[in-house]
């Protein structure tokens, strides 16, 4: 992250999503105040990003909104949390621009697998292929 100062400085994501991000490191920040946010890609590359801040928490977490960020970023942001989310092994897929499901629908079902059942699953289906001798 690039600071009002024009110094990098290296700072931890608590949060991030395709609108925006909170930072833990938010000395010397204003709400208004611009900065450019590097997120890193599962492949090692940055993906330069413009953000405005708008708060600052009192232990120095800022919240910020990313600003002239195109499609095409923001598809790399999701897909940076998507990899995160399956590392982490939280709920898949999850698409950042489909409006979520209502509880109340009660068509909806939400399956949360770890890996070991994803791993579960496919060792299941490998074993029961047919297979021709």
């Amino acid at each position: 992250m690039f600071g009002p100062n024009d110094e990098q400085q290296q700072v931890q994501t608590q949060q991030i999503s395709v609108g925006g991000c909170l930072i833990d490191h938010g000395e010397g920040f204003y709400p208004g105040d611009e900065f450019r946010f590097e997120l890193e890609l599962p492949n090692g590359n940055r993906v330069p990003l413009t953000c405005r801040v708008v708060y600052c928490f009192e232990d120095s977490s800022v919240g910020a909104k990313f600003i002239d960020i195109t499609k095409f970023e923001q598809d790399l942001v999701a897909k940076t949390i998507s990899y995160r989310l399956e590392l982490d092994g939280l709920p898949l897929p999850i698409d950042a621009f489909e409006k979520p499901p209502k509880f109340a629908d009660a068509k909806v079902t939400l399956k949360v697998s770890t890996e070991r059942e994803r791993l579960e699953e496919k060792l299941e289906e490998v074993m029961t292929l047919d297979i021709e001798a």
